[in-house]
């Protein structure tokens, strides 16, 4: 098993989302407490990157893998809805 990486803290600093080195597996965290329960759910193939909505409600992850993009629900811990970013999508942002 591998470890995580690419930690990224919501914009307000709540939760840490992190993705696993192979597959397609992303986990949020309560940045208050690294060792209590964790949200795992799967997104697209090799998740590479985050971006958060300004309302922090919603995250993006893009699936370098598969070219896609994980629309998520981060109060709810899972994926909301996905769709086609381009071949090789790694770097989301708002604007």
């Amino acid at each position: 098993t591998r470890g995580a990486y690419k930690p990224r803290y919501t914009l307000d600093g709540a939760k840490v989302i992190t993705c696993t080195s192979s597959g397609s597996l992303v986990n949020i965290l309560s940045a208050s407490d690294l060792h209590g329960k964790q949200q795992v759910f799967t997104v697209g193939k090799d998740p590479m990157g985050f971006t958060f909505s300004p309302d922090g409600r919603t995250a993006l992850v893009a699936n370098h893998g598969d070219g896609t993009v994980s629309v998520v629900d981060l109060k709810e811990g899972r994926v909301a809805s996905s769709f086609t970013g381009g071949s090789g999508v790694e770097t989301l942002s708002y604007y």
